[in-house]
């Protein structure tokens, strides 16, 4: 009997050592998965703070690069606007000192020598009621700035609201196939003098604004 409860003492203890092994297995199995998953969601983790720091980042750039752009864009206008009115202030000048002395048919030519004189593409006389009256550009003579979008912008010079008035490059009114930059200030005599830069010019204006 004292050795029936010996064994039946040992097979107890056998199955708690086993049962022990057993509980410390899974243990391990679970702290190795732990691991595992626990290194798996650090690597994710890690990788999606890349992912948008970088996103982030390339955002940012791109933001900075897309004002810094229209800051330039911005300056070259409104330097191009400046010196554009520069042209226009030294022939509206000249015209008010010569233009009552000057004989009607010989106006057109007056505007080409002042065009040649102060750098310009084309100049062109506008009267009280908006009508083109003289100008270096033939085909416009006669027309009426209210006829266009872009021509009636500078009727502001006519209303009292503006004595000078500068515009973007781009199509004109009277003849979508001409390019222009236009820029216009108010006559003594009433009216006013546009004056513009075609393509080449413009680009010329744009170069010299550009740093070496």
């Amino acid at each position: 009997q004292k050795e029936q409860e010996q064994g039946q003492r040992e097979q107890e203890q056998q199955r708690q050592r086993q049962q022990r092994q057993g509980q410390r297995r899974i243990s391990q199995t679970f702290q190795r998965w732990l691991a595992l998953v626990m290194a798996a969601a650090f690597l994710v983790t890690t990788l999606f703070n890349w992912v948008l720091q970088t996103r982030l980042a390339r955002e940012n750039a791109q933001r900075l690069l897309s004002l810094n752009l229209e800051d330039v864009r911005q300056e070259i206008r409104d330097q191009s606007d400046r010196n554009l009115l520069g042209g226009a202030y030294l022939v509206q000048e000249d015209l008010n000192r010569t233009l009552p002395q000057t004989r009607e048919e010989d106006v057109d030519r007056l505007l080409e020598e002042l065009c040649q004189a102060y750098n310009l593409s084309e100049a062109s006389i506008v009267d009280s009621h908006g009508i083109i009256t003289h100008s270096t550009y033939p085909g416009f003579v006669g027309y009426n700035m209210r006829d266009g979008d872009q021509s009636r912008e500078f009727l502001v010079l006519l209303d009292g609201s503006r004595t000078e008035y500068a515009q973007a490059f781009g199509p004109v009114s009277s003849d979508h196939s001409v390019f222009r930059k236009y820029a216009g200030v108010v006559l003594d005599q009433g009216g006013f003098v546009q004056v513009g830069y075609d393509g080449e010019m413009f680009q010329s204006c744009i170069d010299s604004l550009m740093p070496a």
